[in-house]
């Protein structure tokens, strides 16, 4: 049986290699790229346009833009994704990436400096809950 510790060390090499941002924003583009255009449509409907949710849009958009491509000490990895990303007009997927992207990022960063778990390895199982009568 692999101890907490043997567990722990076997997935920091994958952590880092995954979610690196070079490598991780050129899967994303790939995923712009390839699958993006096969999806199906979403329905344009009037709330999607109404000032609120435009103007939370701005919002969502100006501060993912300022952590991403302004703090951020991968925003040259970001901008190269996001210059290709908007080249095509893949607005959403930047978007998407840019989000998704800093989550993982910033867990890989916390993992490897042993911040969050690495793994997500239990010692012990929980208590399985009973079910409920049928």
């Amino acid at each position: 049986m692999t101890t907490r510790k043997g567990v722990h060390s076997s997935g920091t090499r994958p952590v880092a290699h995954a979610y690196q941002p070079d490598r991780m924003y050129a899967r994303y583009l790939y995923q712009m790229r390839h699958t993006h255009p096969h999806r199906l449509p979403v329905p344009r409907t009037s709330p999607r346009y109404r000032p609120t949710a435009l103007l939370r849009g701005a919002r969502i958009t100006a501060t993912t833009l300022w952590h991403c491509g302004i703090r951020a000490p991968y925003r040259a990895d970001f901008r190269r994704m996001a210059t290709a990303a908007l080249r095509h007009g893949q607005v959403e997927g930047m978007l998407w990436a840019a989000i998704a992207g800093h989550h993982l990022i910033t867990y890989a960063q916390e993992a490897l400096a042993d911040r969050t778990e690495k793994t997500f390895y239990a010692d012990t199982m929980p208590e399985p809950t009973p079910s409920l009568p049928q």
